[in-house]
């Protein structure tokens, strides 16, 4: 997937983004069941509230959850039910949209000590090193702060 600027994450994308992982989920093209300005406008106000990574998880979880039957609106109505309870919603959507296994196993390391109970020192430069890693940066420093986790 390409890299979008923060001006470019919106309603709109979103959508497009869902509509192509159901069609290739699926194999059906996605059909809006209501008015389609009324589901952008709901995925916009969820984009405000919960941030733009956060829904687009949501909306893939339950489309893998749901299947044909997965629904912006369905989801949406629901959102609390399918948000990720992750410190970084971003690199959670990359390693869902990735077909690199060896990105699951990073992210997999790096859920492990997002939720140690006393993370040491190594601990915080590995988390460190394990974002850089997903994030695919070569010159050292995480673009997101990454010191809220300890």
């Amino acid at each position: 997937m390409a890299r979008k600027s923060p001006s470019n994450l919106n309603a709109n994308t979103a959508f497009s983004a869902f509509a192509l992982l159901y069609a290739k989920e699926t194999g059906k093209e996605y059909e809006v069941q209501t008015f389609i300005g009324r589901e952008i406008s709901a995925l916009k106000k969820a984009i405000d509230t919960h941030g733009y990574f956060n829904v687009l998880a949501a909306l893939y979880d339950s489309l893998k959850q749901n299947g044909e039957k997965a629904r912006v609106m369905f989801t949406l109505s629901a959102l609390s039910y399918y948000l990720p309870d992750c410190k970084r919603p971003d690199l959670y959507w990359k390693v869902l949209t990735s077909t690199k296994p060896s990105d699951k196993v990073l992210w997999r390391e790096l859920v492990r000590i997002e939720t140690k109970w006393f993370p040491k020192a190594s601990d915080k430069a590995r988390y460190k090193e394990l974002v850089m890693l997903l994030e695919g940066n070569k010159n050292g420093k995480p673009k997101a702060k990454t010191d809220k986790l300890f």
